[in-house]
């Protein structure tokens, strides 16, 4: 689901020429690839029961690579955070927003280092 997201960010933001998901057989240039590595809501150590202190974090790290032989051109960590408050909608909201912003950080990120990648031999 995160990568099918993904791809409608990149794709919709019109700064490449063609976005193609996981799985298509589609000759390619770079590939962006990556890893989950937080996707939950919690709550503060400190905060007492009842207290609308739940936040949610996203964190993803990925991975520029040229298709053609599967080399690294660059990599980083993205990560957000949203106060959630209390109840589910509000945790729903929260995940949407904080996963908003890392696929849009992400976007912008993929973009520059597209730009900056050495031409296809």
């Amino acid at each position: 689901m995160i990568a099918s997201l993904l791809v409608e960010t990149i794709a919709s933001s019109g700064r490449f020429p063609a976005v193609i998901g996981p799985g298509s057989n589609a000759r390619m240039d770079l590939a962006l690839v990556g890893d989950i590595r937080s996707f939950a809501a919690y709550r503060e150590a400190s905060a007492g029961f009842g207290q609308e202190t739940t936040k949610v974090r996203v964190v993803l790290y990925v991975r520029l690579l040229r298709a053609r032989d599967r080399s690294i051109l660059a990599s980083r960590e993205f990560s957000a955070e949203a106060p959630a408050g209390s109840g589910m909608a509000n945790v729903i909201t929260a995940y949407d927003a904080a996963l908003g912003t890392v696929l849009r950080d992400i976007s912008d990120w993929a973009f520059t280092q597209a730009q900056a990648a050495p031409p296809a031999r």
